[in-house]
């Protein structure tokens, strides 16, 4: 991979400055949330570890887009609003979408097995449309083939299989292959004119190369078979064309209203424990507001999608670095669109699909063990004996405790499995690893 030197990054971030796009009128937006935005996306991409973003907020139809930073470091093309990066997981809610609208034709029903549209899968027939459109089905690959981890509905486990399903699902019902019926009756019917399947050369040299910050410098990410990702997160996409999908989706122009329903109420298992997922959308409160949205992260891409129903407001942020700076500067955008101010430091709303992770017993020392909860969108943590205290989220799994600032804990693990954390009190910190 080729790697671009940090002073390089910063240099070049300083003859960025003015950012690149759209200004919505002033009357509405206001100097000081213009001005606001700026800085912080200037200030990102100057530190170096992101290539650049695009941002696009839209509050009651007037929109604003940005563009700030890079979209090919190497050949010095800056990000501009009308860029194109790869969205990930955010495909999900257009897989989602392609299902509910079968369903309102009334070729698939939410509840039936899915074995009654892919036959090849009878020994999953427990499984329903509705299990994988909400992580519940308990499907998991193990030596290249699907089985049960837990019985249809029992828990939540987010992933990609599920939504790989359903896009298979799409194309058996519709008789067109997936992108054919996502570009045919979802993207072409909104007036979206750059989201389709990742194949570069389509879009017109707009394609943002896509970065990974490693070993204290940026690199080009590793190539990706784009076919992989498939309904899970295959799909590119731009600011504007993801305002537009935010506009007609929640503005009842893609489903009828019992779907669009289903597709923003979070689930629940069959005891009754909330997920906090719709249907490829999760459901949030962000410092008392209500949202719906996805992230998204693949091979050197982020991205953000979040709209807030209360407000009329969406906000759509897409790096071309993987990594958190894109929910970041998406929720902290959205607080100050909201009037609201923002902590410091940043309690980040995380999904609940996230913050399971997190959950179990760890053991501090023989005897003494550390208790790590989800209630409420928050995590707490409970030491042997002692009260709960709720945590604040940093991100980059990271957590600072509510009643004391000298107290954090930080996750960590391995193939994407949280197995450790690390608790920090002033200057001492224990290492703890999971045990149930």
């Amino acid at each position: 991979m080729t790697r671009i030197h940090l002073a390089w990054i910063a240099l070049a971030a300083l003859t960025l400055a003015t950012p690149r796009g759209l200004h919505a009128q002033h009357g509405l937006w206001g100097v000081p949330l213009v001005e606001k935005i700026d800085s912080l996306a200037s200030a990102v991409v100057a530190e170096g570890r992101v290539a650049g973003v695009a941002i696009g907020v839209s509050r009651n139809g007037e929109v604003l887009t940005r563009g700030y930073g890079w979209a090919d470091l190497e050949n010095g093309v800056p990000i501009t609003a009308e860029t194109v990066f790869r969205v990930g997981s955010v495909t999900k809610q257009f897989t989602a979408a392609a299902i509910l609208q079968l369903v309102d034709r009334g070729l698939i029903a939410l509840d039936s097995s899915i074995a009654n549209y892919l036959p090849e899968f009878t020994d999953l027939r427990a499984v329903t449309v509705r299990h994988l459109l909400g992580h519940t089905s308990g499907i998991v690959r193990r030596d290249g083939h699907l089985t049960l981890q837990s019985a249809p509905g029992e828990q939540f486990a987010y992933g990609n299989t599920g939504y790989l399903l359903l896009g298979r699902i799409v194309a058996a019902v519709s008789g067109v292959p997936y992108d054919e019926y996502v570009r045919d009756h979802l993207v072409g019917p909104v007036g979206l004119h750059s989201t389709m399947y990742c194949d570069e050369p389509k879009f017109g040299g707009r394609m943002s190369e896509g970065y990974e910050w490693s070993d204290g410098a940026l690199a080009e990410d590793r190539d990706l078979d784009i076919r992989v990702a498939g309904a899970a997160g295959a799909l590119c996409s731009t600011v504007p064309d993801l305002l537009r999908w935010n506009a007609a989706l929640h503005g009842s122009r893609v489903l009828s209203p019992a779907s669009y329903q289903a597709m923003t109420t979070a689930g629940t298992t069959t005891d009754g424990t909330g997920t906090g997922y719709g249907f490829g959308l999760d459901v949030m409160h962000t410092h008392g507001h209500r949202s719906v949205g996805h992230s998204g992260t693949i091979n050197g891409f982020s991205a953000m999608v979040t709209h807030y129903p209360g407000a009329g407001l969406d906000v759509v942020v897409l790096s071309n670095t993987r990594g958190e700076e894109a929910g970041r500067i998406a929720e902290i955008i959205a607080l100050w669109a909201l009037g609201e101010d923002v902590p410091e430091p940043l309690d980040r709303a995380i999904p609940y699909r996230f913050l399971v992770r997190y959950v179990g017993t760890y053991e501090l020392s023989p005897g003494e063990e550390l208790t790590v909860i989800v209630e409420d969108g928050h995590l707490f943590f409970r030491q042997s004996g002692q009260q709960r205290i709720r945590l604040r989220a940093l991100g980059g799994h990271r957590f600072i405790a509510d009643s004391d600032e000298s107290t954090s804990i930080v996750f960590s693990g391995d193939g994407g499995r949280v197995t450790r954390l690390m608790l920090v009190r002033g200057e001492a910190r224990t290492v703890a690893r999971q045990i149930r």
